[in-house]
């Protein structure tokens, strides 16, 4: 449980005034073994009165916190046969949020969904569920702390009572000795003074004993229903991880491309951008292999003429020389 009053205080509020309810109503009256012991006078009957509302306070929470484990169980297993029908993971996860409000699955869907988008959604979601489950595994445990506390306070309670009846009979029997002179008078003062404290010394024991046993074995098996909530909601978790993998590998499949995270749609975005920019790319070196081309015609068209220019050069040198040798 979450509220440490509901599960702990509460209860022992509720303890003491059903307790102190009892002087008037009397509904112990039908347990005599714990009336007789509750009405003793003086340090006897405190310390019964106080083992009591131990008792009652320990029950009580117990009870609170069972009925929790059994409602958390009840919503696990409507969620998981949910999931095994679900067409829309996302559609299933916002469907539990709303639907069971406050309670533990309820919690670790809310985790999801605020960390569903993004880059590595699933990666990042197990590492948050991970730590979430051992914060709350943690939390139930220390809730258990003040309930062990109270059950073990009981055996030593119950021999603070026996104690004090030991020493009662012990002083009782001083006293019997000092002012008793013949045995018809010791043996009333024996009878009066010493042997009620001993037939009653081990009675709150017993009683305190006996209730730290039985509550010991109801703690431990709601502990075990509690603890249980915890790892079925695990096993859930693990099976709703298992779908954002699947539907991150297979897009649209159960989230639907409508969803996909704003980082993907951004890497979509700038993979157009380079597609456009390579086929501008692949015009310009068309363009540039076509000029290229005609550079190449034109420089063979200059060399040709150059060629012929110098056959030209040296016919005409070849007359002059011609003319001048005659």
């Amino acid at each position: 449980m979450k509220s440490s009053f509901t599960s702990f205080w509460l209860p022992g509020i509720l303890s003491v005034i059903l307790v102190a309810m009892d002087s008037r109503f009397q509904w112990l009256r039908r347990v005599e073994f714990i009336n007789d012991l509750i009405y003793k006078p003086s340090i006897p009957g405190l310390v019964a009165t106080i083992v009591l509302v131990v008792v009652i306070w320990g029950l009580i929470s117990l009870y609170f916190r069972n009925n929790w484990a059994t409602k958390e169980l009840r919503i696990i297993t409507s969620s998981d046969f949910q999931l095994s029908r679900a067409t829309s993971l996302l559609g299933y996860i916002q469907n539990i949020d709303k639907q069971y409000k406050g309670s533990l699955i309820q919690e670790r869907f809310q985790l999801i969904l605020q960390n569903l988008q993004g880059h590595n959604a699933s990666d990042k979601v197990s590492t948050l569920l991970g730590g979430q489950s051992g914060v709350d595994s943690a939390h139930i445990h220390s809730g258990y702390g003040p309930l062990r506390a109270l059950v073990w306070a009981l055996p030593g309670l119950g021999f603070m009572g026996t104690a004090y009846e030991m020493a009662a009979s012990i002083g009782g029997l001083g006293t019997a000795l000092t002012t008793t002179q013949d045995y018809s008078g010791l043996r009333n003062l024996l009878v009066s003074d010493v042997v009620p404290h001993l037939a009653g010394a081990f009675d709150i024991t017993l009683f305190a004993l006996g209730s730290s046993v039985v509550m010991f074995l109801l703690l431990s098996l709601v502990f075990h229903r509690e603890e249980r909530t915890v790892f079925d909601t695990d096993a859930l978790c693990l099976k709703v991880i298992s779908r954002i993998q699947d539907t991150q590998a297979v897009p649209g499949n159960i989230i639907g491309q409508e969803n996909l995270s704003g980082d993907m749609k951004v890497l979509s975005q700038q993979l157009n951008l380079l597609s456009s920019a390579l086929s501008q790319i692949n015009q310009d070196n068309s363009s540039l292999y076509q000029h290229l081309g005609s550079i190449n015609t034109n420089l063979s068209n200059i060399q040709q003429k150059v060629s012929e220019l110098k056959n030209s050069v040296d016919k005409d040198q070849e007359v002059i020389l011609r003319r001048v040798s005659r």
